[in-house]
């Protein structure tokens, strides 16, 4: 039955090719959660919930993200996600680039809640921002709040 589904311990790889990825990608926890819907009247449709989602970039290709939307997906069938407790690392950092208390997917962005970035020595925190995964804008962070709009680096670099 779909209201049972859980999943522990999910890993699996973005990009190409399949020997050389671009990101691992690791999530604690997959489950059936709920997406509410509707104005005067509350419908909920299934959607994936994925907890703990850690997500290691090993080439610095942003536009990757897309294919964990993807791959959910075709796990479980359902388009409606949410990824709670997203950690993006690079290479083999031990502190995380990004991370975020919830992102919920939507095509070529993600809406990011409770973010914290960090650059070079700076972290930076919004309460509310989108990530964009393509074209010309991809890997940058946008608030509303002051327009303020950041790239988010994922350059290797020892520390």
């Amino acid at each position: 039955m779909a209201g049972d589904l859980k999943i522990n311990g999910l890993h699996f790889t973005l990009g190409e090719p399949i020997d050389h990825p671009a990101a691992k990608v690791t999530i604690t926890e997959l489950v059936q959660g709920a997406q509410k819907r509707g104005f005067l009247r509350i419908s909920l449709l299934p959607a994936a919930l994925a907890k703990g989602v850690e997500i290691r970039f090993l080439r610095p290709e942003i536009a990757a993200l897309k294919e964990v939307q993807e791959t959910l997906r075709s796990m479980v069938k359902w388009e409606a996600q949410e990824l709670r407790g997203v950690q993006i690392f690079v290479g083999d950092e031990t502190a995380p680039r990004l991370v975020a208390g919830e992102a919920l997917p939507k095509g070529e962005i993600w809406e990011l809640k409770r973010v914290r970035i960090r650059q070079a020595e700076a972290i930076r925190e919004f309460e509310v921002c989108t990530l964009n995964l393509a074209g010309e804008r991809a890997g940058e962070l946008s608030s509303g709040a002051g327009g303020v709009v950041l790239r988010v680096d994922l350059a290797q670099r020892r520390e």
